[in-house]
């Protein structure tokens, strides 16, 4: 009933209400004015009570979305700049404050973060993102509450938060070791903390803003190795991208353990290098047609600390499989043979060689340890050839089961042929000669040719006959076969009664009597020889007359030799003579004389007078060459004279005249080579060097030179670069600077007319005593000394 009259009641109001305002327009009276002043009193109440934490909640919204979009700015700037922003940068790219008006806190891993609380491992500001070595420096405990568990973010690269309410940085960086080194900054949930933490922070580890950056990561391309050669240069370069450079290549995973890399393989710098020996056999064999080596690993390693790790297995084969026996020897018929035929490279174990085309009486083993070394690398061939003398061409071939290599040679047989030479005198001054010849047939050539001793062909022995001879004499037969075979054999014979040699008189050359020229110092040779007659010859006379002059005479049965470096100017014989092998026999002798001169005079030294030289004075000096003969020719060959001072030049007497009429060079001493070629003859011309000097002096060391005007009128002078000349009255004495030209003129009305300038020796202050002075005829300065 209660409801119902409420209800009811509040309808009428409203309809009472609404009459009133419609036809009446009055005013609420005061019951439901103070009705209304309650509920608007409750309604006040109530929204002063929720206004307060609805205004916090939003500045705390607002304020995480700007330190959000700090932290996306952040992240923009590294994927534009590879590295973190600057304090000063970050004020240029997030201009934010928080809801509380307060700059937002920015702080990266920069040089004020330490590992170890001392040191600084990375300067996230500077270095690249990519390549800064890792751990960072800084690390974040992200709890969510006092006491609450430890929840470390390693690795981070920066955090950006807002104070909060309080205005107050409640987090801050603490040493921390559990996590291996850095500083920790703690975080905690505002929503589940009290407000005296309420910081609202972001940040973002150094892997997130890699993959903003988006880093390349180390990779190793190298994925595998070319084949090796046994025994062989080996060389492969590893190649690696991304990552930070440099890199670092080594024999071991990225754990750090270690591999063995194959026998005679290295690593450095990123190359594998070396010769690969996998098998102690020859060199550039192996065993098998290849051989993969065990698995070993390589890794790469940059900068950052980044690693990226293959394993690889290597393929080494043998050398090319060849053989290396580049000609066989040649045989000789029914001689024993032997040779080897050797290979190399391939798989050793299974050589296997067939050889063709041997000469009868050959043969080949299909492998043998020719070596001693345990290894049957060669083919050897042995045997006693039978068959015919010639080439016979040879066939190789090598295969060791993976490959087959051929080589082609020729064995050339020879027959042992000889020759034998019997003589028989006829008595007539001929003789007949027999010649034998074994395992002919033979071509023959006799040396020298005479009667019927002259040549044959295809012949295996026979008698021919000289013609007439004079003397002793030598044949020589030459025989060679169809095979290329060769040799000789000789005789020597005389004829008893020839009457030829013996009627021929014996006689000398140069003949007996002979004068013969030689020179002291000088070497000397001269040679007799004996003609004529019947060999052999025997010396009968060697008298050395000579011999106090330093010449030896030695004597044989042909010829006579006088020789040796005349000691002493003079004159000597001597004498020479023989008789030859008649019956009776031919005699000769001969005396020569052996006439000596002495050899020019040498030169024996220098005698010199060259006094020092005084500039602007005249000088004479002289330089003498002792021995040598005249004339000579004079040369200055290094260094010079000082200016004004004359060489002799065209000299030709032992004295050097060094002369001038006015020394002009600087004080000093100046150094010289001379050099003297004489006239001699015989042996030749002769020369000799000598260095002298000759000192200038400077006698006027004033620091003003005194000069005087003596010219009879005033005249004018001025230094170079003045401006006005200066009236230089007559018999008056100026005194000038020796480094400054001055120059002289005559007065013409108001002006100055240069006549001449100050010479050489004045303006340089050159003069015997220091009083240089002038004196001026018309248009010329005359300085000199008083």
């Amino acid at each position: 009933m209660h409801n119902t009259c409420y209800s009811t009641l509040q309808k009428d109001e409203v309809k009472g209400l609404d009459l009133k305002i419609n036809t009446h327009q009055r005013g609420f009276t005061l019951i439901e004015l103070a009705i209304v002043l309650i509920v608007i009193g409750i309604l006040v109440g109530l929204g002063a009570a929720l206004l307060g934490p609805l205004t916090k909640q939003a500045a705390f919204k607002r304020t995480r979305e700007r330190v959000r979009a700090c932290k996306e700015s952040i992240i923009g700037f590294v994927a534009a700049s590879r590295r973190l922003p600057t304090q000063t940068e970050f004020q240029g790219i997030c201009n934010e404050k928080d809801a509380w008006g307060i700059d937002l806190v920015y702080l990266p891993d920069d040089t004020t973060v330490k590992y170890d609380a001392t040191n600084d491992r990375a300067d996230l500001t500077t270095g690249s993102i990519c390549c800064n070595p890792l751990p960072s420096d800084m690390a974040v405990n992200d709890r969510a509450q006092s006491g609450g568990s430890n929840n470390y973010k390693k690795d981070v690269a920066f955090i950006v938060l807002s104070k909060g309410d309080d205005r107050t940085q409640n987090g801050a960086f603490t040493a921390n070791t559990d996590i291996g080194g850095g500083e920790i900054y703690s975080v905690y949930n505002i929503e589940e903390y009290s407000d005296t933490y309420d910081d609202i922070i972001e940040y973002a580890t150094v892997y997130e803003l890699r993959d903003a950056v988006k880093c390349e990561p180390l990779q190793m391309l190298t994925t595998s190795l070319p084949d090796a050669t046994e025994d062989a240069s080996y060389t492969v370069t590893l190649r690696a991208t991304g990552g930070c450079q440099s890199y670092t290549w080594a024999a071991s995973d990225c754990s750090g353990t270690a591999s063995s890399l194959p026998t005679g393989i290295s690593l450095s710098g990123g190359a594998l290098t070396g010769t690969p020996n996998l098998f102690a056999g020859p060199s550039g064999t192996l065993n098998a047609c290849s051989t993969t080596t065990s698995s070993f690993t390589l890794s790469v390693t940059d900068s950052a600390g980044s690693c990226d790790e293959r394993s690889f297995s290597l393929v080494v084969r043998p050398q090319e499989l060849r053989i290396n026996t580049s000609s066989l020897p040649d045989g000789t018929v029914n001689m024993p043979y032997s040779a080897n035929i050797i290979g190399t490279g391939g798989d050793i174990s299974s050589y296997s060689y067939t050889v063709s085309g041997l000469p009868a009486g050959i043969t080949a083993t299909a492998s043998s340890d020719c070596n001693s070394d345990s290894y049957n690398e060669c083919s050897q061939l042995t045997g006693t050839p039978t068959g015919n003398c010639g080439d016979y061409p040879v066939s190789a071939q090598l295969s060791d089961g993976c490959t087959t290599t051929t080589k082609g040679y020729n064995i050339h047989l020879y027959k042992l042929i000889s020759c034998s030479l019997t003589a028989s005198d006829n008595g007539d001054g001929t003789v007949d000669i027999t010649y034998s010849i074994t395992n002919g047939p033979v071509n023959g050539i006799f040396s020298p040719q005479s009667g019927t001793c002259t040549s044959f062909s295809n012949s295996s022995g026979g008698t021919c006959t000289t013609g007439t001879l004079t003397g002793t004499t030598t044949f020589t037969l030459s025989i060679a076969d169809s095979c290329g075979d060769s040799a000789k054999c000789e005789t020597t014979v005389t004829p008893s009664s020839s009457g030829g040699g013996c009627s021929t008189p014996l006689s000398l050359s140069p003949a007996s009597g002979t004068t013969f020229n030689a020179t002291v110092g000088t070497a000397f040779s001269q040679t007799i020889n004996v003609s004529g007659g019947q060999t052999p010859y025997t010396n009968t006379d060697c008298t050395n007359n000579c011999s106090t002059y330093g010449l030896t005479l030695s004597c044989g049965n042909s010829s006579a030799v006088i020789s040796g470096t005349p000691t002493g100017a003079g004159s000597c014989t001597f004498s020479v003579g023989w008789q030859d092998s008649c019956s009776p026999a031919n005699t000769i002798s001969g005396t020569y004389t052996v006439n000596i001169t002495a050899s020019c005079t040498p030169f024996s030294g220098w005698s010199s007078n060259l006094p020092d030289a005084s500039n602007c004075e005249a000088y004479s000096g002289s330089i003498t060459v002792i021995g040598g003969v005249s004339p000579y020719s004079w040369s200055l060959t290094s260094g010079s004279l000082p200016g004004g001072i004359n060489f002799c030049t065209g000299n030709t007497s032992s004295t050097c005249s060094i002369t001038g009429s006015q020394v002009l060079d600087s004080p000093g001493t100046y150094s010289f080579t001379v050099q003297v070629q004489d006239s001699c003859t015989t042996p030749g011309a002769q020369s000799t060097s000598q260095s002298f000097s000759i000192n200038v002096v400077d006698s006027c060391y004033a620091s003003g030179i005194s000069v005087r005007n003596e010219t009879g009128q005033d005249r004018c002078y001025w230094a170079e670069g003045d401006v006005f000349a200066t009236r230089w009255r007559r018999n008056r004495t100026i005194t000038i600077d020796p480094n400054i030209t001055y120059y002289i003129g005559n007065i013409v009305g108001t002006s100055c007319v240069q006549q001449c300038t100050t010479d050489y020796c004045t303006q340089k202050g050159y003069d015997s005593d220091g009083d240089c002075q002038t004196r001026m005829r018309p248009n010329v300065c005359q300085f000199q000394d008083r």
